[in-house]
């Protein structure tokens, strides 16, 4: 099997992950861009990504009625869920997903299991299909008679976002990356509590904490054609968005409003490890402890073209 840098691989009980360093160093990041290294012992847990072909037959197998997954009761199917996950193939891993999406019980067993199955099957159709993760789930849901997530209809914007090496950089604050926001931003602690008419396109954001050094933690979010100038200048105007908004869980966001719908994107987001850009869609700040912020906005014409959070 490939294990070149940039191969995309299965590892059992992760999913998908690519790889960064080639044997027998091996180390691999999984979609989130979290990296780990992989022991020798443990190589022969990683399968290739099934082919194009092979995706397109595991996708019509989604959309069959199936057979109850079990007959046993709870936690006996969430050991055997557990089991499969870890080491089924991946018609079992689709069969269990499929098993989950048509149950009726709406027990712990499928419920508890229906996100993990989701990120361990879609994301290798997706891979393997080179579409996104969105685009799967969109046309499972079509096809089963259902609608589409919010989230899942936004383009991939990912190749119209700058590095941070293009990014201007701010006094005193950290670059945390550029989102692309549709026409709606929003802002928060873990989640979009105040939101906004915002001008789309691509937006820059930058950070500072207390545990840097800084008087106080901030999240500033500006749009990069109409609100970074101003803000530079110290011409952005600012307006309270609304009270304070609790912060439970040591973070700051902001982030477009049609991807935060969603979600398993919000979980996904709040999982994140550290700062930094999440699906090009959010961007978050991690504090070092809870407390309340305060969200503003710098509105031109009716939109808005900067976003402070401030702890």
């Amino acid at each position: 099997m490939d294990l070149q840098i940039g191969t995309n691989v299965v590892f059992a009980g992760v999913g998908v992950v690519r790889v960064e360093v080639p044997p027998p160093a091996l180390e691999v990041a999984d979609l989130d861009g979290d990296k780990f290294e992989v022991d020798a012992e443990d190589y022969d847990l990683l399968r290739p990504i099934v082919s194009e072909e092979e995706a397109t037959r595991l996708f019509e197998r989604l959309l069959l009625a199936p057979e109850s997954f079990s007959q046993e009761r709870e936690s006996k199917r969430s050991v055997h869920y557990l089991d499969v996950y870890d080491s089924g193939t991946p018609d079992e891993q689709v069969d269990a997903l499929r098993a989950i999406l048509h149950d009726q019980r709406n027990e712990a067993a499928e419920t508890q299991n229906q996100k993990r199955f989701e990120e361990l099957v879609f994301n290798e159709l997706a891979v393997a299909l080179g579409v996104t993760f969105g685009t799967i789930r969109s046309r499972l849901a079509k096809r089963m008679g259902g609608s589409p997530a919010p989230a899942d209809l936004l383009v991939d914007r990912s190749a119209e976002l700058p590095s941070d090496a293009d990014i201007p950089s701010v006094p005193a604050m950290q670059t945390l990356g550029a989102i692309w926001v549709d026409a709606e931003i929003g802002a928060g602690a873990e989640g979009v509590e105040r939101t906004a008419t915002a001008a789309s396109g691509v937006w820059f954001a930058y950070g500072c904490t207390q545990l840097d050094g800084a008087d106080d933690d901030m999240l500033v979010a500006v749009h990069a054609e109409h609100g970074l100038r101003r803000w530079l200048d110290g011409d952005a105007d600012l307006g309270n968005a609304g009270g304070p908004v609790p912060v439970e869980g040591a973070t700051l966001c902001v982030a477009d409003v049609a991807a935060a719908s969603d979600a398993r994107f919000t979980h996904r987001m709040a999982t994140l490890g550290g700062d930094g850009v999440f699906d090009g869609r959010a961007v978050r700040l991690h504090l070092g402890g809870d407390g309340s912020c305060q969200v503003q906005h710098h509105v031109v014409d009716g939109r808005a073209v900067g976003v402070v959070v401030r702890a």
